[in-house]
């Protein structure tokens, strides 16, 4: 999934949904709607917690049609999650690695 999210995913389908979905960082204070406030809260340091945030909102806006496909595979949402915060997990890993071998 998380390979999928292109430019032109971002946005054609997650900034209008995190537009509608009223996503505001609580931290800045600042709402989580276009290009330019995803420049000004996310670097390539913290890419994953913007992954994150997406995950969030599909999953609170689309938690019965995802658990009713999951279903079909014998997988839950929860399966699903964990399998991604996995995933996400070791992908920020090796990004902080590569970031260190590079400092």
């Amino acid at each position: 999934i998380i390979s999928s999210l292109d430019e032109q995913a971002l946005k054609d389908i997650i900034f209008p949904m995190l537009q509608k979905s009223v996503v505001t960082c609580t931290s800045e204070g600042k709402k989580l709607s276009s290009q330019n406030d995803f420049n000004v809260l996310f670097n390539h340091e913290n890419l994953f917690e913007f992954y994150q945030v997406v995950w969030e909102v599909v999953k609170i806006n689309f938690a019965p049609l995802l658990n009713g496909l999951l279903a079909q595979f014998g997988l839950s949402l929860s399966d699903l999650q964990e399998k991604m915060t996995k995933k996400v997990d070791e992908l920020k890993e090796a990004n902080q690695t590569a970031s260190s071998a590079t400092t």
